[in-house]
């Protein structure tokens, strides 16, 4: 099923034809009547069969208040402009449909913008419920829309008042200009002109929009002459967002801007999303290092290198003194900042190439590529050295760590192909519960 669409119109041919398209496509399809008053919330987007601009006022009150998307379908002989429709009642607006296909991929559309504007205030609340606020909206500027035509100039219907004192600042560009641009800067919206003539081209530089890194997540509309509406069912599912003809209101076209706009803004903020939840799936909260869940994936492939290389791996694995004591003599805080501070040290001190990750509560390892063991037991001494001198406000304590060793060396004669990565770890383990037994605030090298 390709998803729930509630129909709403009068009983006329274009409602019934509509109707049997999207059963053809097989969406499971309702229709009703204007006053219809049932559950709306059920469907994925609902489409209104429009005669009359007065029939926006025949809708109910449920429909009116739902945030359910809309496509008005504009049957013959409407009295009104698209422009009075979009925005005020729907998401997108079409004329009686001239080419089935077209009607279809504006359904979809549709209903893919709704779901990802559900999944980002999903997201935003859950954010919001777990203490990360909206970041704060400074001033915005102008969004540079590229308006590429096979001429020298910016069409003059675009130097009009409606378009040049709202959000957008249009720029023309021919086709060799825009891709220069892109060779150097992202874009956010490009609008295409174009002609019977020039239809197959506009085709395959949609398919390039999508492909180019800087122009991939890109709102990307046509405007095109009447005749050419024939490939409009081609290019919304080949990438593009939107299609509207030369003869449109320029109140309907900023509005289709607009919307693909920040449609594409939504996208851009899940993917965002997407990347803030993957450093939070590796990513220690507290100090801000990688996890035990990133630290095993990642010693599995520094240990694969090496082994390749015949090189050496390294691992220190390292355990505050006598943490919680600490904690219970100066509270959780206070142990927090001990926390914070211990990982700071270890980082700063540390090769860039050198992975330090919190497995633990007071547990830290730190990964070492391409490091013999005497330079090993060097940096384990001084991360003790410096890890002594931290401060800690109001404690008269000073910090000590305790550190555990291990090396394996895939170029040594004497190796054993039988040991894993995992090995590395257990060694280091021994190592650091042999430096505690010893007396903590010192280094000890795990020896088989």
């Amino acid at each position: 099923m390709s998803g729930k669409v509630l129909l709403i119109g009068s009983a006329t041919d274009t409602r019934t034809t509509l109707a049997q398209r999207l059963c053809d496509a097989l969406f499971d399809v309702s229709e009703q009547a204007f006053y219809y008053t049932g559950a709306v919330d059920l469907f994925d987007c609902v489409i209104v069969v429009i005669q009359r601009i007065g029939d926006i006022d025949r809708l109910g009150t449920n429909f009116k208040t739902s945030q359910l998307p809309c496509l008005a379908v504009l049957d013959h002989g409407f009295d009104g402009k698209p422009g009075a429709v979009l925005g005020r009642l729907a998401q997108d607006v079409l004329p009686s449909p001239r080419v089935p296909s077209e009607f279809l991929a504006r359904v979809r559309g549709l209903i893919r913008r709704n779901t990802a504007q559900r999944e980002l205030d999903r997201r935003a609340n859950l954010n919001r419920a777990i203490g990360f606020n909206d970041p704060a909206q400074g001033f915005v500027a102008q969004t540079p829309v590229h308006v590429v035509t096979s001429g020298t100039t910016l069409p003059a219907f675009f130097k009009s008042t409606g378009f040049r004192d709202g959000p957008f600042r249009f720029v023309h560009q021919s086709l060799d200009q825009l891709r220069s641009k892109l060779t150097r800067h992202p874009i956010s919206v490009v609008v295409l002109c174009y002609d019977k003539n020039s239809a197959a081209m506009m085709t395959n530089l949609v398919l390039d929009l999508r492909a180019h890194p800087n122009s991939r997540y890109a709102a990307i509309l046509c405007w095109s002459d009447c005749d050419t509406r024939t490939n409009a069912a081609t290019l919304l599912d080949m990438g593009a967002d939107d299609l509207f003809d030369w003869d449109s209101d320029p109140d309907e076209i900023l509005s289709r801007i607009d919307l693909h706009h920040q449609s594409q803004k939504i996208n851009d903020a899940l993917r965002q999303s997407n990347q803030l939840g993957l450093s939070a799936a590796i990513t220690d909260p507290l100090t801000g290092l990688f996890n035990r869940r990133y630290a095993m994936g990642h010693l599995d492939d520094v240990c694969t290198i090496a082994q390749s290389k015949g090189s050496s791996v390294a691992a220190l694995m390292i355990d505050i003194d006598h943490f919680k004591d600490f904690n219970d003599a100066h509270g959780h805080f206070v142990g927090d900042q001990v926390l914070v501070a211990v990982a700071n040290t270890l980082q700063s001190t540390v090769r860039a190439s050198d992975m330090v990750a919190r497995i633990g509560g007071e547990e830290f390892v730190v990964i070492l590529p391409d490091l013999k063991a005497r330079d090993a037991q060097n940096l384990a001494q001084r991360l003790c050295d410096r890890v002594r001198k931290i401060p800690i406000d109001g404690t008269a304590r000073g910090i000590t760590i305790s550190v555990g060793i291990s090396l394996m060396d895939y170029g040594a004669p004497i190796f054993t192909h039988g040991t894993t990565e995992r090995d590395l770890l257990i060694w280091a383990d021994r190592a650091l519960y042999q430096a505690k037994d010893n007396g903590r605030d010192q280094v000890s090298y795990y020896r088989a």
